[in-house]
């Protein structure tokens, strides 16, 4: 049957990109990664990826449209994949993730995908898109920490997480506290730096790292306790400029932590 619309129509639960637009000097990325607990063993999850250009038909059967062909992803948790495509045109770029036949879903639970756009010569990240994850979390499982994708840092950029603890209604005393551990971590699940802080209300708190000239890809992440305080800490992840601090990208503040 090939690539076809039915194909993709059986994968709705998946997280779903709309077009890009690519110039030439452009290098779009898509990012897949299992945020799941390495310590939890869990089977890993296999997703296929690819990224489709203009073509004749929605889903081009015989590969005339793909920018990068159909991959697929073996992540078990705390691991990290991709594809690249590097524009030499302008044209439009089209993201599409499906699970391969006999794919349990419950291993997938906590895969996310994201995509960035980088400046092929400078490999500078000029547009970050939210992680989103592959499959819902399970009813029954708590709401989970955000997601925030990955990102490629040169030795010029610098990520930072910042938390601020926003209460919501009349001041509380006395006044809950929340636990929040951040870190950034490499695309392998490395831990590069880690704080861990109490926050009471209206306080705020931020990390950082900078990147080196293999372009390493980092991601944000947040653990925190007890739950209910923490329903107020908002978390926003930029990218800077590490001597000048401007900001160029940032991904918004997403649900409470």
């Amino acid at each position: 049957m090939g690539l076809t619309a039915g194909w993709l129509a059986a994968q709705v639960n998946l997280p779903r990109f709309g077009f890009y637009d690519l110039t030439s000097g452009d290098t779009f990325r898509l990012n897949v990664t299992n945020v799941g607990n390495p310590s939890t063993p869990i089977d890993p999850c296999r997703v296929t990826a690819f990224v489709q250009g203009p073509g004749p038909t929605p889903l081009c059967g015989d590969g005339s449209c793909f920018l990068v062909a159909p991959t697929t992803l073996a992540l078990a948790a705390g691991q990290s994949g991709g594809l690249e495509f590097a524009s030499l045109s302008t044209l439009t770029a089209w993201p599409i993730l499906t699970l391969p036949a006999g794919q349990p879903i419950d291993p997938c639970r906590n895969v996310t995908a994201s995509v960035e756009v980088y400046d092929t010569a400078t490999k500078r990240t000029r547009l970050l898109d939210l992680g989103r994850r592959l499959i819902p979390p399970s009813p029954v499982q708590i709401p989970p920490n955000p997601i925030f994708p990955l990102a490629g840092l040169t030795a010029s950029d610098t990520m930072r997480i910042n938390l601020v603890y926003q209460p919501l209604g009349p001041p509380i005393s006395p006044a809950p506290t929340c636990t929040v551990q951040a870190a950034i971590q490499g695309s392998d699940g490395t831990t590069l730096n880690t704080t861990t802080v109490t926050l009471s209300p209206f306080q705020f708190t931020s990390l950082s790292y900078t990147g080196n000239a293999s372009r390493p890809l980092v991601r944000a992440v947040i653990f925190s306790t007890p739950t209910d305080p923490c329903r107020n800490v908002l978390a926003t992840v930029e990218l800077l400029d590490s001597v000048t601090n401007r900001t160029y990208a940032l991904t918004p503040p997403g649900p409470p932590i």
